[in-house]
């Protein structure tokens, strides 16, 4: 039996951040393709959802699974499985949205800002700052959704692993602390 680590746990959660990194991708991709169907808005908030749920399902299992093999598992041992997973499934989610905003479907920002626009310019809320700070910010914005991406789904697997861990693993008061090297 090997001894749980670090490293070792960072190694067990490569597959589920791949798998985790995955769905989040083609949620991404999938909602660029339906976004301008007339029922797309409504199809891409049913698939987020259902994408939401089926992650917690997925972190849940793959919790269990985890557990199963290594028998001597503690919560806090799944606490950093389970944020190695957010981590990895982060930085792939972050690099597709980024290649999707940049380069798949760049027209997407350009209609969103241009909705915008027309929304505050008939209200006459635009000030020549305003606009100059608005277009360097359209300009940005695939960086800036890199970003906001990385650090949402971050938190998000990290909170998740920190609700999850003591439910599929209760603490035992009469066994030590994990000891992780």
């Amino acid at each position: 039996m090997e001894k749980t680590n670090i490293k070792s746990i960072a190694n067990d959660a490569v597959k589920g951040g791949l798998l985790f990194g995955a769905i989040s991708s083609l949620y991404i991709i999938f909602s660029f393709l339906v976004i301008n169907s007339a029922a797309g808005n409504i199809i891409s908030n049913i698939l987020w959802f259902v994408k939401l749920v089926g992650l917690i399902w997925l972190m849940k299992y793959m919790f269990a699974k985890y557990k199963e093999k290594h028998k001597d598992c503690k919560a806090k041992t799944l606490v950093i499985y389970g944020t190695f997973i957010a981590l990895l499934s982060a930085a792939i989610t972050a690099i597709v949205s980024y290649i999707s905003y940049e380069f798949l479907f760049p027209d997407a920002v350009v209609q969103a800002f241009d909705q915008m626009y027309q929304l505050l310019g008939q209200q006459n809320a635009l000030d020549a700052n305003t606009q100059q700070a608005l277009v360097e910010i359209e300009g940005r914005a695939s960086v800036l959704q890199m970003t906001g991406t990385f650090i949402w789904c971050l938190i998000y697997g990290w909170i998740l692993s920190l609700i999850l861990a003591p439910r599929v693993c209760p603490p035992n008061i009469f066994e030590p602390e994990d000891n992780l090297n």
